[in-house]
């Protein structure tokens, strides 16, 4: 077993994702862990080609916190030639890199630790780039072969990794955690805020980058179901566009707000009737637990990552099933209100459990088991 390291250990951090027009899960993951890790001991250097987006980060880097500008080139030459340059030195003087995406930074005489959200460029290739798809297989395949661990925040992932052969001892399974809600600005203020997205009162809300993987068809079909008995409900599409062809979001009902800023966000989750997210595959699916945290009742999609951690208070329907969305979404929508309301509190409590400074310390153990080896 190994020894705790005598200094705190100091961790390269890709932040790559960060200097991105749209950091996405990941980014969110990557501002917890600069936002979580220095207080509980770890001294953190983040690197990047570029300097971090203020507008993605929740709050100012702590003071024990460093970030390093690689400069040119930028992040999509700057990953090719990491992955075509194995022999480099790491990017920064430290005792463990991290690459929390598929960006694999080399790593000459430095342990190297990389999170595996998911394994969609081999389960759901057809919902990703060719570039995508090649950049990510290219990522995975280093992974399997470099890192000292691997990191993953659901079991599912963790047990498909193991079944394609990695080791059990490289894989660390630490769940991500959610961020606190934001405190209401009271009741008039959120109605104020609404009006002037465009909202109506009567909603129901996605939350998420515009793609093919999101089951954005299954969702319209469902909802165009469910206005026949609720003709006043509206769909809110609260998210960036991302890649390829959806379905035709131009249609009576659908609002599309674009991306939203944070306390905006947390006004559509105190607000709706119900998130609804009906995604192909997700690494964590944070809207489902963001949303059960503001007391929204959820219907998601059943693949493995909701299974895992969408918690009782939500309903889980098979993926691509209109008729199933409807149903279960008229469930939500007409259930009697102590019922609606024992459930609010059900999610409440359930997302309360995934915190990001358990998630922060369980990655310090990782770097700190590999900082002692």
């Amino acid at each position: 077993m190994s020894e705790k390291p005598t200094r705190p250990v100091r961790v390269g951090l890709h932040a790559g994702q960060l200097t991105q027009p749209i950091p996405g899960g990941i980014g969110r993951y990557v501002d917890a862990l600069m936002r979580s890790l220095p207080p509980i001991g770890a001294d953190l250097v983040t690197f990047a080609s570029g300097t971090l987006d203020k507008a993605a980060l929740s709050a100012p880097l702590d003071a024990r916190a460093q970030h390093h500008d690689l400069g040119v080139p930028g992040p999509r030459w700057r990953y090719r030639m990491w992955h075509a340059l194995r022999g480099r030195t790491a990017p920064v003087d430290a005792d463990v890199i991290h690459a929390p995406s598929l960006a694999i930074p080399p790593h000459r005489g430095r342990p190297l630790a990389v999170t595996v959200h998911d394994l969609v460029f081999l389960t759901r290739p057809e919902t990703l780039t060719r570039r995508g798809r090649t950049f990510h297989m290219k990522g995975f395949e280093l992974a399997l072969r470099e890192a000292d661990a691997i990191i993953t925040p659901t079991s599912s992932v963790a047990e498909h990794l193991t079944d394609l052969g990695v080791a059990p001892e490289r894989v660390a399974l630490v769940p991500h955690g959610i961020t606190a809600p934001l405190p209401s600005p009271g009741q008039m203020a959120e109605r104020l805020s609404l009006t002037e997205m465009g909202v109506g009162s009567d909603f129901i809300l996605f939350v998420g980058t515009v793609e093919p993987r999101k089951g954005l068809p299954t969702l319209l079909e469902a909802f165009d179901q469910v206005r026949v008995k609720h003709p006043g409900l509206a769909l809110v599409i609260a998210g960036p566009p991302g890649w390829g062809d959806t379905a035709d979001l131009d249609r009576p009902g659908v609002l599309r707000l674009g991306k939203v800023s944070e306390p905006n966000l947390a006004t559509l989750y105190r607000q709706a009737r119900a998130l609804v997210s009906l995604s192909l595959e997700e690494g964590f699916g944070f809207p489902v637990l963001e949303a059960q945290s503001y007391g929204c009742p959820t219907l998601a999609s059943a693949i493995p990552v909701h299974l895992e951690v969408a918690g009782p208070a939500a309903i889980l329907v098979p993926p691509r099933q209109p008729d199933a969305a409807a149903s279960a979404l008229l469930t939500l929508l007409e259930e009697p209100s102590a019922d609606n309301a024992a459930r609010r509190r059900a999610g409440i409590a359930h997302a309360a459990t995934f915190t990001w400074d358990a998630s922060a310390a369980g990655h310090l153990e990782v770097y700190e088991q590999l900082a002692a080896r």
